[in-house]
C-alpha cells in the first residue's frame, strides 16, 4: 500500500503513535467511498441542463478579420521569461509523436498524465507563439490528436480536462494563423462533440469534503474557458450564456482574496493564465484579483527558475515558464483595471526595522533588509487539494 511508503505518515505514527487509529479509519473511509464512487459523482445542475438542451452548435463560422490582433495577443517570439527552460514542451511533443505512431493506449500505465498532457496541446500552442510551427504542420497534429481522441472516446485517456484544454488550444491556434489553417470535417466534429461533452460533464462535484478525491477545482475553470473560446467557432449566442452562467455560480469561489484556493503557486499561474484567456470574454471587473500574489512575487524577484517558490503540487502540464508571460499580462490589466497605486492594501511597513509584509490569502512575503521570505501556511479547515 502507498500508505505504508509515505514517508510523513509513517514520522507521524513514529513521533505520535495515537494517531495511528485516526488515520487508518480515515483511510478506510476514503477507500470506501472511493469504492461506491461517491467522490467522482459530478452534480447535474437542472439550469445548465435546461439551457444545453436549446444550444445549437450546427454551424461553424469563424470571423478572419481580427486575426491580426489574435497574433499580436498570442505572439511570443522570446520564451515568456528568460533562463525558464522549455524542455518540457520538447519532451511532451517527443511522447506525443511516439503516441500517435504507435497508436496504443496501456490499459493501466504508471502515469496517465504523460499521455494527457501530450494530447492537451499546450505544447503545441507555445509552440506556435513562438514561431517554431508552421501552420501546415500545426494543421496535422491537430487533425491527428483529433482523430486519435475520437477512436479512443470510450478510453480512459478521454476526459473532460483534456477535452477542454485541446479545444482551447485547437481554437487558438486557429485565431493564431487565421485562413492559413484549415480545420477539416474531422476537427470540427470533434470539436463539436468535446464540447457537448463537457457540458454534459461539467466537474462540478457533489461531494467535495476536505480530503476529497475529487473536488470541484481548476478544472472547471478550464472546462469554462473551453466553452467561451468555443464561441468563436460555434457562433451561438446561447453557448456564451452558458459558460458566463457556468463561470459566475462555480468559477469566483475557486479563489480566495484573488489567490486559487488550492494551496499551489504553480497552480496559481496556471489559473491566471486561464483568466487571462477568459478576460476576451468578459469585463475585468468580473475577474479575481490574482495579480495581487502575481505582482508581489514579480516585484520581490520570485518568478526566476532559481528563486520560484514551488509550495504545493507541481502541475505536469504545461511548462511553468510558457504561463508566466500570461500570468503577468492578466496581472497588469487588472492592477491598471482597478486603479491601485499599492500592491497590497493590508501590507505593513515599518521603516525603522526596513521591515514590509505582505498577507495575501494564505500567503505572507516579509521583505527585512536584503532578504524577501516567502510563507504558506494553510488553515486546517481547507480543502488539501493540491496543497503541501
Amino acid at each position: 500500500m502507498k500508505f505504508f511508503s509515505n514517508k510523513n505518515i509513517i514520522s507521524l505514527i513514529k513521533k505520535k503513535p495515537v494517531y495511528f487509529p485516526f488515520i487508518f479509519f480515515k483511510i478506510i473511509k476514503a477507500f470506501f467511498y472511493r469504492k461506491i464512487n461517491l467522490f467522482s459523482y459530478l452534480k447535474k445542475n437542472r439550469e445548465i441542463i435546461r439551457k444545453i438542451k436549446n444550444l445549437n452548435l450546427s454551424s461553424n463560422s469563424i470571423n478572419f478579420s481580427n486575426c491580426n490582433r489574435w497574433k499580436s495577443e498570442f505572439e511570443d517570439k522570446e520564451f515568456s521569461i528568460s533562463n525558464w527552460s522549455s524542455s518540457r514542451n520538447s519532451k511532451l511533443r517527443d511522447f506525443y509523436l511516439d503516441l500517435i505512431d504507435s497508436n496504443r493506449i496501456p490499459v493501466a500505465p504508471k502515469d496517465k498524465e504523460e499521455y494527457w498532457s501530450a494530447l492537451q496541446l499546450n505544447w503545441l500552442f507555445h509552440e506556435v507563439r513562438s514561431n517554431k510551427t508552421k501552420s501546415e504542420d500545426a494543421e496535422l497534429i491537430i487533425k491527428q490528436a483529433c482523430q486519435f481522441m475520437s477512436a479512443n472516446d470510450d478510453n480512459w485517456i478521454y476526459r473532460q480536462f483534456t477535452i477542454s484544454e485541446m479545444i482551447t488550444n485547437i481554437v487558438k491556434i486557429q485565431l493564431y494563423f487565421g485562413n492559413e489553417l484549415n480545420l477539416g470535417c474531422d476537427v470540427k466534429n470533434f470539436l463539436k462533440k468535446g464540447t457537448f461533452y463537457i457540458l454534459n460533464n461539467l466537474e462540478i462535484y457533489s461531494f467535495s469534503n476536505k480530503t476529497s478525491l475529487n473536488h470541484t477545482n481548476n478544472h472547471i475553470l478550464s472546462n469554462v474557458r473551453a466553452l467561451f473560446w468555443g464561441t468563436k467557432i460555434f457562433n451561438n449566442q446561447d453557448l456564451y450564456e452558458v459558460a458566463i452562467y457556468i463561470y459566475r455560480k462555480h468559477c469566483i469561489g475557486l479563489f480566495d482574496d484573488g489567490v486559487l484556493d488550492e494551496g499551489s503557486t504553480i497552480y496559481h499561474f496556471i489559473a491566471a493564465q486561464c483568466l487571462y484567456d477568459i478576460s476576451f470574454f468578459l469585463d475585468l471587473k468580473e475577474l479575481p484579483r490574482v495579480d495581487r500574489l502575481i505582482s508581489c512575487m514579480n516585484k520581490n524577484n520570485f518568478l526566476m527558475p532559481s528563486t520560484f517558490p514551488v509550495i504545493g503540487d507541481v502541475s505536469p502540464d504545461p511548462s511553468l515558464g510558457s504561463v508566466i508571460k500570461d500570468a503577468l499580462k492578466i496581472a497588469n490589466a487588472l492592477f491598471k483595471a482597478n486603479n491601485e497605486t499599492e500592491v497590497n492594501n493590508d501590507s505593513k511597513e515599518s521603516s525603522k526595522s526596513s521591515f514590509v509584509k505582505y498577507k495575501i490569502s494564505d500567503y505572507e512575503i516579509i521583505n527585512k533588509g536584503k532578504w524577501s521570505i516567502f510563507l504558506h501556511s494553510r488553515k486546517k479547515d481547507k480543502h488539501i487539494q493540491h496543497s503541501h
